[in-house]
């Protein structure tokens, strides 16, 4: 049997904005989701240079100047000549940023989040709430856990890795795995040989009983029963592709084919 998507329509988003997700029909109706560095780019220098993890999300660089200051105007780094000249949870000491200590009150604008605490943590960064502390979205299935902080002041999702067992509920899409948090991968039709029909209604593979278990979705084959036996001859009628100027189209050797350019003599175009 054709390889594809049988009976269902994946959604391949995995909620992480920096992958690029893509439903591969040819291995079998496979959600492919893949890293995109490019995707993480926020166009500063002080913060360094993100990338994309496949699973976190947009991870931030790291700052590029220490023990200098940064100047985010001119993409370089510079001696500081005061507290503000550095980041937050830093102070200026003889031109360069040291760490605050916890105690100080100096610069300490941090984010106050689920999953930051709003604090210096002593260590010349804003403090994280420790990781596996929950947040956000509760949702709790066979490919998708609640999400949890990651000890980094991001709250992320927790999904079960890629090629988890699963059931959609479905039989004639074949097997069933986790992908992008849910029930979303599938091997396509188990159907073949002396039994081509799906019948979803008893899960089984069964022998066709009318031409309408064997339909392949090719208007260039005719979908035929014989005995039990699903076939899918080429025809010779007539197809269309929504195209004009490759002009007319007709079924040949199981493909919508065309005659070329109908256009010529004063009105070539």
């Amino acid at each position: 049997m054709e390889s594809g998507c049988v009976n269902t329509t994946p959604n391949c988003d995995d909620e992480v904005v920096c992958t690029e997700d893509i439903l591969d029909v040819a291995l079998g109706c496979i959600c492919q989701n893949t890293a995109n560095d490019a995707n993480c780019y926020n166009g500063l220098y002080c913060d360094g240079v993100e990338t994309c993890h496949i699973t976190d999300d947009c991870q931030p660089g790291t700052y590029p100047c220490l023990p200098l200051a940064c100047d985010e105007d001119n993409d370089q780094c510079f001696s500081c000549l005061s507290d503000d000249d550095c980041p937050f949870c830093m102070k200026c000491d003889v031109g360069e940023c040291i760490n605050q200590l916890d105690v100080e009150d100096i610069k300490t604008e941090c984010p106050d989040t689920v999953c930051q605490t709003g604090e210096c943590d002593g260590l010349g960064a804003c403090g994280f709430q420790t990781a596996d502390m929950p947040c956000g979205d509760p949702t709790d299935t066979e490919c998708d856990n609640p999400n949890t902080c990651d000890g980094l002041g991001n709250c992320k999702p927790n999904f079960e890795p890629v090629g988890t067992s699963c059931s959609d509920g479905l039989y004639c899409n074949g097997t069933d795995t986790c992908s992008a948090g849910g029930c979303n991968s599938h091997l396509g039709d188990p159907c073949s040989g002396a039994t081509p029909y799906c019948n979803e209604g008893t899960d089984v593979c069964d022998e066709c009983t009318a031409p309408a278990n064997c339909i392949d979705g090719n208007i260039c084959t005719d979908d035929v029963c014989t005995a039990g036996t699903c076939s899918n001859p080429n025809n010779v009628l007539a197809c269309d592709d929504g195209l004009y100027c490759n002009g007319t189209d007709t079924c040949a050797g199981g493909n919508c084919t065309h005659t070329g350019n109908p256009c010529g003599g004063g009105t070539p175009i």
